[in-house]
């Protein structure tokens, strides 16, 4: 509850609008891009499942703040919900997004990096079965009386490992940084850079993760927008 009553505060709604408008966004792209699916399948269906990813993530953590501090079995099971889903999209997002500049760089340089790949999935999956095992021994975080979501000391965890998963895949494509093209490489690195900074950020207070999510939405928008040029240009 905010100040006592069910009433959204003005920093929830603002928070709820802009990842409203992300999650809309994601729905945009993947039906614009699905209808040129012709020119590039595999390319297609891995961009769509990273943004199908994405989508989930901010529509889930819109569901969290939206219900964040009402009372009540439904709201109790839906804070605590979307609370997971937005972590495990997370990791999912790693993966996905992981596949899908893995899959440019093979494709570009015919150089195969499957132990990349695997390292990179395994520390998602470590991170996903995390916050399962949280669910029933919190750890990492947990919810007081009032249905509120409060950090508890193992979850640098968290952040540490999403970092890390971000790291690996910007080292990737530093590696291989000259096989990508110059608008490439601004849309690539400001999808992996913009969301390091903004986990940072949110380290000070977690208020800040929809700010976190906002920039992975604006950097994912960056790559929409120049997968739609290369379509264009294709």
């Amino acid at each position: 509850m905010i100040a006592g009553d069910n009433i959204l505060d003005y920093s929830r709604l603002v928070q709820i609008v802009a990842e409203g408008w992300g999650t809309f966004f994601c729905i945009i792209a993947i039906i614009v891009i699905w209808q040129t699916r012709q020119i590039d399948k595999k390319k297609t269906y891995r961009l769509i499942n990273f943004i199908i990813t994405e989508g989930i993530l901010l529509f889930s953590d819109v569901l969290s703040i939206a219900f964040r501090g009402y009372m009540g079995t439904e709201a109790f099971y839906i804070v605590k919900i979307a609370n997971a889903l937005v972590f495990i999209m997370g990791y999912l997002v790693i993966i996905s997004g992981g596949t899908y500049f893995a899959s440019i760089i093979e494709h570009r340089t015919l150089v195969s990096i499957k132990n990349w790949k695997n390292i990179e999935f395994s520390i998602s999956t470590i991170g996903i079965a995390l916050i399962f095992i949280n669910a029933f021994y919190p750890f990492l975080y947990d919810f007081d009386k009032n249905n509120r979501y409060y950090r508890l000391p193992g979850n640098w965890i968290i952040t540490f490992t999403y970092i890390l998963g971000i790291l690996m895949i910007l080292a990737l494509l530093l590696n291989f940084f000259k096989d990508l093209k110059r608008l490439e490489k601004f849309a690539i690195c400001s999808a992996l850079i913009f969301p390091i900074l903004s986990l940072i950020l949110q380290l000070c207070n977690p208020i800040y993760m929809y700010i976190c999510n906002a920039y992975l939405c604006i950097s994912y928008d960056g790559l929409y927008c120049y997968d739609c040029r290369e379509r264009k240009n294709s």
